[in-house]
């Protein structure tokens, strides 16, 4: 269970605080969509937007006696539980509260609970609460229906009430290409049974009104989603949809068609077919919609749609911000829509690459602003085309330390660190070329040092040079890659990662010993101190996904999570993000002259 301080939640961990302690940030790239948002569609009218918050909301569900719509919401910072009345459009109210995901609710018949996918208990797990939308919250009472190590998806309930259907990993593991299969198990969570067998990734489970037949989706049969059938006892399992089309989410409309998600271009739309396959036809025309929650009795659909208008996002994610009390000062952690990102003296500004244009394009330049994104200046554009990326900005001295050139690149290619004062002047490439594949470099306070990886010497080693490109001492070597280095405010230890994360300790800016093992979790990766030394930040896939990969708007690494623990090492890191997007690249500052 988790312990509530204030409106702070402690997964497990007894972390309380007293007194004042310090405050500072974490920031974090979130890949995230912007403007998903609720829209109703009904016979003989335009979609309608019916949810306006600058946040993401999305999966919605009906209850059965139609008087409530209840959907996901991150306006509080992570996804959360509301209920819409439908009666009084616009009056909502709060279900579920705390830094853990509830998200993907469904309801049994009777419409006296309500199920939804929940991570408190440290993996995706389908829980069962009582639906008092006019009481207070409850998701803390709720129970854990599943309570397995693995992850479990999208419960839906049988017409009769007795059984939930859902999709799980659970028999094949955490594999990429994500695969799942479709379970079955009775309304307490017991008699858990496996319906499908189809060795890919098998999803979004709904029941045919008659409760014979399950639909979902699956690649089985090779590369593009289909919706398949199955009979519920898991016999003769067959795709109704055409190869061509990429299908997803389904749910069943009055009339026995089973309407879905259909990819159109860059986006989605509704349409439906009868439940031998035939008579494939569009419910949405031109709206770009996906994910359909279907009102029973009238036919209505609430499908997922754009709410704001196009462009860039902004640079603070509205729908990812928490406060995490440590046990020696609180944290405000945030998504930002940036490219990597760097504290400045003071926690006052951060650095981040911006993309000019479409990131296709992949032209950036670094920019400095407020913490809240605003007072944007630009400190630096590459003289030709290029990525920004690794950024590092020294907190007692005013210089910054960044890479230039294509992420994810040969060993070969042309990748290199480069300087700049705050003000944007001084620029310096400190590689110039001349030594293939430089990357990820991380600035000591006081700006003289400057840890880096490079390809240099034919694999992939840590350096530490002066900051003005001097004096460049190898300080970790040998097979295998050893990437993402981060150094200490002290300069005496550096923790990197080869998706385990080490310790190098290092004197007179020499090695001292062996690297010792520090986060065991394959993969952890980009990992930052503290302002303080005395914590590092990292991401992990230790937590796996929160909901079906597919379904997380083409991120590719929907696992990744932020996590913090202290130098020291001992017991279980703190998890600071919950959704089922792909969260990455933290970098800490201080709120305050330290």
């Amino acid at each position: 269970m988790a312990l509530i301080v204030g409106m702070t939640w402690f997964g497990g961990t007894n972390l309380l605080v007293g007194g004042d302690v310090p405050r500072e940030r974490i920031y974090y790239t979130t890949r995230r969509p912007e403007g998903w948002q609720l829209h109703l569609l009904e016979a003989g009218s335009a979609p309608k937007q019916i949810t306006n918050d600058p946040a993401l909301s999305y999966d919605a569900a009906f209850s059965p006696d139609a008087h409530w719509l209840v959907f996901c919401s991150e306006r509080s910072g992570s996804p959360q539980l509301y209920a819409m009345d439908l009666a009084r459009r616009g009056s909502t109210r709060q279900l579920t509260a705390g830094p853990y995901q509830h998200a993907a609710p469904a309801f049994p018949p009777d419409g006296k609970d309500l199920l939804f996918v929940g991570d408190r208990d440290g993996s995706a797990d389908v829980f069962r609460m009582a639906f008092r939308p006019d009481g207070s919250l409850t998701g803390d009472d709720a129970v854990n229906l599943t309570r397995d190590p693995a992850s479990d998806f999208r419960p839906a309930v049988s017409p009769d009430g007795m059984r939930i259907a859902f999709s799980s990993d659970r028999d094949v593991g955490r594999v990429y290409p994500f695969k799942a299969e479709i379970y079955v198990m009775n309304r307490d969570g017991s008699g858990v049974r496996r319906v499908t067998s189809l060795e890919g990734m098998s999803g979004s489970p709904v029941w045919s009104s008659d409760g014979r037949r399950i639909y979902f989706y699956s690649d089985h049969d090779g590369g593009t989603f289909r919706i398949w059938a199955v009979d519920a006892d898991g016999h003769n399992p067959h795709a109704l949809t055409p190869k061509d089309l990429t299908a997803l989410s389904p749910a069943v409309l009055p009339n026995g068609r089973i309407a879905f998600a259909a990819r159109r271009g860059d986006g989605f739309e509704i349409r439906s077919l009868a439940e031998d396959g035939s008579g494939l036809r569009s419910e949405s025309g031109l709206q770009d919609c996906r994910a359909p929650a279907v009102e029973r009795s009238t036919g209505r659909i609430v499908c997922v749609g754009p709410g704001r208008p196009g462009g860039p996002p902004p640079f603070l994610s509205p729908s990812a911000h928490v406060e995490v009390r440590l046990p020696d000062r609180t944290l405000e952690v945030r998504g930002i829509h940036g490219f990597f990102c760097g504290f400045g003296p003071d926690g006052r500004e951060v650095a981040t690459g911006r993309w000019l244009g479409s990131e296709e394009e992949a032209d950036m330049h670094l920019v400095a602003s407020r913490p809240d994104g605003s007072a944007e200046r630009e400190l630096f554009r590459p003289p030709q085309r290029a990525a920004i990326w690794g950024i590092s900005w020294a907190t007692r001295a005013d210089l910054l330390a960044f890479t230039v050139g294509p992420t994810f690149a040969a060993d070969d290619a042309v990748v290199d660190i480069w300087t700049v004062r705050g003000d944007g002047t001084g620029a310096r490439n400190l590689t110039a070329g001349k030594y293939r594949n430089n990357a990820f470099p991380d600035i000591t306070p006081d700006g003289r040092e400057i840890v880096f990886r490079s390809t240099r010497d034919g694999n992939r080693d840590l350096y530490l040079m002066r900051s003005d490109g001097t004096d460049v001492q190898r300080i970790v070597s040998g097979p295998g890659t050893h990437t993402m280095p981060s150094i200490s405010p002290s300069a005496d230890l550096v923790v990197f990662s080869t998706f385990q994360l080490w310790l190098q300790r290092l004197k007179g800016r020499r090695p001292e010993g062996a690297a010792l093992l520090y986060q065991e979790f394959f993969p952890s990766v980009h990992p930052r101190f503290s302002p303080d030394g005395k914590w590092i930040a990292f991401v992990s896939r230790r937590a796996w996904l929160n909901d079906e990969g597919p379904l997380s708007n083409g991120n590719s690494q929907p696992y990744g999570e932020i996590f913090v623990a202290p130098v020291s090492g001992g017991g279980e890191p703190i998890r600071l993000t919950h959704d089922r997007w792909e969260d990455s690249v933290p970098c800490w500052g201080s709120t305050s002259r330290r």
